[in-house]
């Protein structure tokens, strides 16, 4: 730096704010690079502020330390400060501002309640009800993130999702990223069930303990109280070829089930299927292509199958035809369609006994096609 740039002077990156925008971080013009810690902080832009916004013309610098990291403390301190720095100006008829209650006496168009709490009293944010005790400190003082004073505030009852209340009388509410986990935070200890499983405390009777809840898991948990995770496919039993989906069979016979990609088959995607390539030298101009592939029946070997086709607007250049056979379809015809006339049919390929087919076709007409093909899928010479 010392060689492109100004001496004495202090350089922003990035140039925008990160952590959050008024936030800067600067590097003086000398410094070396061993440490990448920023040489300073500044504020420039504005801060929400209760009924106002508090806005800088110019970069304010902040002394390094653990409070800056802690931009939610350092708000508070430019909004309740009784006396601004200079350069700093106070808007009270701002639209980036927070409202002097907190949205608490407004409704939305369906006549409910925001979903704000005033936990931080006396302070300058609003923070959204989804925000409290949920591990980060928004609050300047920390009173999101304090148990003590979120208990009794029973700010749950407007959550509709991603938070569970241990029961009606324990008002905890918890984040559902901590539900499902070997320590409980609720007496009743329910938020140790899976959030989508169905538990009912109370339910199981005589079966074992009633004060064991009866629990009907979902596919991934398991045990008692669902806590248990099912690691079957943690492994990667189906590998880069397919996913892997848990069965929760109960006899463990068949725990997992692969869903393959295109190009691979079998109980682990293990197979790969052998393609059929064709390039297609043609210059006629359907509006409708239908493109199949036939093989000999192996019940009756008299009898020609069609085992697949595929539709496309227009005249396809290039058709490719993934199959789980030992041998490819050896037959593939070309069956095009031009406004209500009959269709026509081009023979694309007759290749028999082939494992691969890759090859450039120029279809010829078959006009007796359909005396030769019955409707049905399955028709004799």
């Amino acid at each position: 730096m010392q060689s492109f740039c100004q001496k004495g002077a202090i350089f922003p990156y990035p140039f925008n704010g990160m952590i959050v925008p008024w936030l800067r971080h600067y590097y003086q013009w000398n410094r070396t690079w061993t440490d990448p810690t920023p040489d300073g902080f500044g504020m420039y832009g504005s801060i929400k502020c209760r009924g106002y916004r508090i806005a800088s013309k110019k970069l304010l610098g902040l002394p390094y330390g653990s409070s800056v990291v802690a931009v939610r403390k350092i708000e508070s301190i430019f909004c309740l400060a009784s006396r601004l720095p200079e350069d700093t100006l106070t808007e009270t008829e701002s639209a980036l501002q927070y409202p002097v209650n907190c949205w608490n006496d407004a409704r939305t168009f369906n006549n409910r309640s925001y979903g704000f709490y005033d936990i931080c009293k006396g302070l300058h944010e609003c923070i959204s009800q989804y925000r409290i005790t949920d591990g980060h400190q928004d609050c300047g003082d920390a009173k999101d993130e304090n148990s003590e004073v979120v208990k009794p505030t029973n700010y749950c009852f407007n959550l509709r999702k991603h938070r569970f209340q241990c029961s009606v009388v324990e008002m905890n509410c918890l984040a559902t990223s901590s539900l499902g986990k070997t320590i409980s935070y609720c007496q009743n200890k329910n938020d140790m069930f899976v959030a989508d499983s169905i538990c009912r405390p109370g339910q199981r009777g005589l079966i074992k303990n009633s004060d064991n809840p009866l629990c009907i898991c979902s596919l991934d948990h398991f045990g008692p109280s669902c806590h248990i995770r099912n690691e079957a496919c943690k492994s990667d039993p189906c590998g880069m070829n397919g996913t892997c989906h848990l069965t929760y069979d109960p006899s463990g016979d068949k725990p997992i089930v692969c869903q393959c990609s295109k190009q691979f088959y079998g109980d682990r995607c293990q197979y790969e299927k052998v393609v059929v390539g064709i390039d297609v030298n043609m210059t006629l101009a359907p509006s409708v292509s239908v493109v199949q592939f036939y093989d000999l029946d192996q019940l009756s070997w008299s009898i020609i199958k069609l085992l697949h086709q595929m539709i496309t607007i227009g005249l396809p250049l290039t058709i490719r035809y993934y199959h789980d056979q030992e041998k490819a379809p050896f037959l593939s015809l070309l069956k095009t369609y031009e406004g209500f006339s009959d269709p026509q049919y081009y023979v694309l390929y007759v290749q028999w006994d082939r494992e691969l087919i890759n090859l450039t076709s120029t279809p010829r007409l078959c006009p007796n096609a359909m005396s030769l093909l019955p409707r049905s899928k399955l028709f004799a010479f």
